[in-house]
């Protein structure tokens, strides 16, 4: 993953959040996100962060006019707390190692940011922002459950060693990574995170 025409948009910013310090977290987190999931695949580009008040949820953006780049759209909760938007470049940021171009992130991928963006709020946020959203603590918990089960040394890497997209992932490509789980939890892996919370109020009480 490469950075690229690197720019910032939106007439906001958090109070004191230069567009340096913006591109220096990018940069560090980035880093950290591939030293525990392996690395980033060369076919995209991080081009944009932009800070837009009208979205309610932080996620990747792909623009037409910029094949293969990545637009990281923050929320307008992040324009209020440099804590809040590093929380959401955490979480964004783990999903650019494997960009999918759509909405097709699963369950295994959106546990794996959320998991990320926790204990990175723990590390270097002090905890001073917590995660609220009942279906990401939901995959995030599956995704423990499957580091658990794994009974393998970086299950992610090993993975991704297969199939460098986790939104690509199949029960084979687990076979071929010597990653045997039960039949349940995988299937929740895999399933795509919009069926996910479509069928959370049915699945919870599996979880």
């Amino acid at each position: 993953m490469r950075i690229e025409n690197f720019q910032i948009q939106g007439n906001v910013r958090p109070d004191g959040y230069t567009d340096e310090m913006i591109l220096n977290d990018v940069r560090c987190i980035r880093v950290e996100v591939e030293r525990r999931f392996g690395a980033a695949v060369n076919e995209w580009a991080i081009g944009v962060i932009a800070f837009d008040p009208e979205e309610e949820q932080p996620h990747l953006f792909y623009p037409f006019s910029r094949p293969r780049t990545v637009i990281i759209k923050l929320t307008g909760q992040a324009l209020f707390s440099v804590d809040f938007a590093r929380f959401q470049l955490a979480h964004e940021l783990v999903h650019c190692i494997n960009p999918s171009g759509a909405n097709l992130s699963n369950v295994l991928e959106e546990g794996m940011a959320t998991c990320f963006q926790q204990s990175y709020a723990t590390k270097m946020l002090k905890g001073r922002v917590r995660l609220g959203n009942k279906k990401y603590i939901a995959a995030r918990k599956v995704f423990n459950k499957f580091i658990k089960k794994s009974k393998v040394h970086d299950p992610i890497v090993r993975l991704r060693s297969v199939e460098p997209y986790l939104y690509k992932i199949t029960h084979e490509t687990f076979i071929t990574a010597g990653i045997i789980l039960p039949q349940h939890l995988e299937s929740l892996l895999l399933m795509r995170f919009e069926d996910f919370c479509k069928s959370f109020d049915n699945l919870s009480a599996v979880l």
